[in-house]
């Protein structure tokens, strides 16, 4: 296109903000000499085709960033989702132990009521009500929460630019 490129890219790294920061310090001068320009009437006019130049690279800087802040932001939004994960596993824990409390508090009744723990033919009417009084229901399957840092690390291994921010 034959814009010339301002700022220093090599193979392996580039500080984007640095070089986002030198090409914004030198739109702003040459911004500031055309309005000296404008409203002085000096001789010398400002190249215009400098400021598209500039305008140019600025826009190829932001457009090498793009995969940093995809990036990031999947990274945000994984870490808020294990979070919301990880709160709802707790209070579904917490709710699992007081429903087992309750469950021992009602089994410690029933003699009261004037159940008969061993009378099996009361007991077989309700499906699974024998188990669950004496305690002998499976335990539900437990569920494996990863880490936040190997979800992390897992995101990160998404193929992006190869330069760095």
């Amino acid at each position: 296109q034959g814009i010339p490129k301002l700022f220093k890219e090599s193979e392996e790294d580039v500080d984007l903000k640095g070089e986002f920061r030198v090409l914004n310090k030198r739109l702003l001068i040459q911004f500031i000499d055309m309005l000296r320009h404008l409203t002085t009437k000096s001789a010398e006019p400002p190249q215009l085709h400098e400021v598209v130049a500039t305008l140019h690279n600025l826009q190829h800087i932001l457009n090498l960033a793009r995969p940093h802040q995809a990036r990031a932001n999947l990274e945000a939004l994984l870490t808020e989702e294990v979070a919301r994960k990880k709160a709802a596993l707790a209070v579904l824990r917490q709710k699992r132990v007081e429903t087992q409390a309750l469950l021992r508090e009602a089994q410690g009744r029933l003699p009261e009521l004037g159940v008969d723990l061993d009378d099996p033919d009361r007991l077989d009417m309700v499906p699974n009500t024998k188990q669950v009084i004496q305690g002998n229901l499976p335990q539900p399957p437990t569920i494996e929460v990863k880490d936040e840092e190997q979800n992390l690390e897992e995101s990160s291994n998404l193929p992006v630019g190869s330069h760095k921010l």
